[in-house]
C-alpha cells in the first residue's frame, strides 16, 4: 500500500510530504507525475520561501497541468513579485483563494486578478497584523476598500475578516450561498444566502430590514442584529447577546427554528427571559446555553422539566456551566439531572452535551441516562464544546 497525502494538505512547502515522496523510489515518482490532482493545492507563504522557490513553483504548476487550483497566498513585498506573478498568471485557474492582504500587495498583485477569476468558487480574505517595522501596515484610515473580487461569476463562498483596519470587500453578494464577515448592509442583495456569520458589525445608522428568504443557518456576534434581519425559513441560530431580540425574531418567524445556541447572553444583572423565548420556539429540537449565573440556570431547568414544559419537541440539550459560581454544584446537579430524567421518561430526550463539574452521585445518574439510550458527551473545556457544536464556517473568532 502506498500512502499519498490528501489534496487538502499537499502544498509546496519544503517540510511537507508531497515533495519528499518522489525521493523514495522511481515508482513513487511515477505515481506523483501521473496524478495532476495531487499538485493543485498551492500554499505560497512568502515569509518562508527561499531563492530556489521559483523553480519549485514552476514545477508544481506544470505538474498540475490545467486543473483548477486551490491557492493560499500570504502577504509579501515587491521583492517577491517574480514569485507571485508566476502564480497570478494562473489566476484564471483559481478555484479557491485564501489571501492575507497588505497595503503593498494591492499595488502590484491584486489589480492583476480583477475580472480574471472565472473558476473562483471560494474566497477567504484577511488582513495582516500591523506592528512597528514589519513593513506590512495599512495607512491610518477608517476603512480599507477592495473591489478586486467583485467580478467572479462562480463565487459562492466568501469569508472576510480583518485584524486592524476595517475591511470592506466588494463581492457579488447576489450569487453567494455562504458568507462570513462584518458587512450587514450589503446583504440586502444576498437573496441566495443559505449560511451567514456576522461579527463586529459597525452600524452608523440602523439599516432597513434585510430580507434573506433562503437563509437556513445564521451566526451572530450580537443578537441585536436580528432586529434588522428577516429570515422566514431559518433553522439554526448561533448567537451572543440578550434574549429579547431572539424572542422578537422568533415571534416574527414562528415554526421554523430547529437549533438555537446562545453562547453568551449578557451579564449577571441582565437576566435572560427564557420563558417567552421558549414559547416562541415551539419547533426547537436542540437548545444550547452557556450560563454565567446559577439563578439563570435554575430558571431554565424549571421551564424544561416535564410535566409541563415550555418546549415538548426538544430532544437535544447542550449546557455550558463552567462559569457558574462555586459552592452550588450539588443543587445545580440535582435540578439539572431532574430535568434531563423527566424528559427521558417522556421519551423526548435523545442527546446531552455538557461542560462543567458533576459530583460522583450525579455522574452515575448521567451514566444511567446513557444506558437508557441517551447520547451523552461530556467536555472538560467549554471551548471544545463550543468548537464542536458550531459548524466550521459559522464559528465566531473575533467577538
Amino acid at each position: 500500500m502506498i500512502a499519498i497525502p490528501r489534496d487538502e494538505s499537499c502544498d509546496i512547502n519544503e517540510d511537507l510530504a508531497l515533495w519528499k515522496i518522489g525521493q523514495v523510489c522511481s515508482r513513487w515518482r511515477a505515481i506523483l507525475w501521473s496524478r495532476p490532482s495531487l499538485w493543485t493545492v498551492i500554499d505560497l507563504d512568502l515569509s518562508r520561501w527561499q531563492d530556489a522557490s521559483c523553480a519549485r513553483l514552476e514545477t508544481q504548476l506544470q505538474c498540475s497541468e490545467q486543473l483548477p487550483l486551490r491557492v493560499t497566498l500570504s502577504w509579501g513585498t515587491k521583492e517577491d513579485s517574480q514569485l507571485v506573478n508566476m502564480l497570478v498568471e494562473q489566476c484564471i485557474r483559481w478555484e479557491k483563494l485564501s489571501i492575507n492582504l497588505s497595503e503593498e500587495a494591492d499595488d502590484w498583485l491584486l489589480h492583476q486578478v480583477r475580472g480574471r477569476l472565472p473558476l473562483l468558487r471560494e474566497l477567504e480574505v484577511s488582513t495582516c497584523p500591523t506592528s512597528p517595522g514589519d513593513g506590512y501596515s495599512y495607512p491610518e484610515q477608517e476603512d480599507y476598500w477592495c473591489d478586486y473580487f467583485e467580478v467572479a461569476p462562480k463565487l459562492q463562498r466568501a469569508d472576510v475578516s480583518w485584524d486592524q483596519a476595517p475591511l470592506t470587500i466588494k463581492l457579488p453578494f447576489q450569487q453567494l450561498l455562504q458568507y462570513r464577515g462584518a458587512d450587514l448592509q450589503d446583504l440586502k442583495s444576498a437573496y441566495n444566502l443559505t449560511d451567514c456569520a456576522l461579527e463586529r458589525v459597525t452600524l452608523a445608522l440602523p439599516p432597513p430590514a434585510i430580507s434573506l428568504p433562503g437563509l437556513r443557518r445564521l451566526s451572530l456576534s450580537n443578537s441585536t442584529y436580528l432586529d434588522f434581519i428577516e429570515a422566514p425559513v431559518l433553522q439554526e441560530l448561533y448567537c451572543i447577546g440578550p434574549t429579547l431580540p431572539i424572542t422578537s425574531f422568533l415571534q416574527r418567524h414562528p415554526n421554523t427554528l430547529r437549533k438555537l445556541f446562545i453562547r453568551d447572553y449578557g451579564s449577571v444583572r441582565l437576566a435572560p427571559d427564557f420563558g417567552p423565548l421558549l414559547q416562541a420556539a415551539s419547533t426547537l429540537a436542540h437548545l444550547g446555553v452557556r450560563f454565567i449565573d446559577w439563578d439563570h440556570a435554575r430558571r431554565l431547568y424549571s421551564l424544561l422539566t416535564l410535566p409541563p414544559a415550555a418546549v415538548d419537541m426538544l430532544a437535544s440539550i447542550t449546557i455550558c456551566a463552567q462559569r457558574l459560581k462555586s459552592g452550588v454544584e450539588t443543587d445545580f446537579d440535582g435540578l439539572f439531572m431532574h430535568m434531563l430524567e423527566s424528559r427521558r421518561r417522556a421519551g423526548i430526550l435523545r442527546s446531552v452535551n455538557f461542560s462543567g463539574y458533576l459530583t460522583d452521585k450525579y455522574a452515575s445518574r448521567m451514566e444511567g441516562l446513557r444506558g437508557n439510550g441517551v447520547k451523552i458527551t461530556l467536555y472538560r473545556k467549554t471551548d471544545n464544546l463550543l468548537y464542536d457544536l458550531t459548524p466550521a464556517h459559522l464559528r465566531l473568532y473575533r467577538c
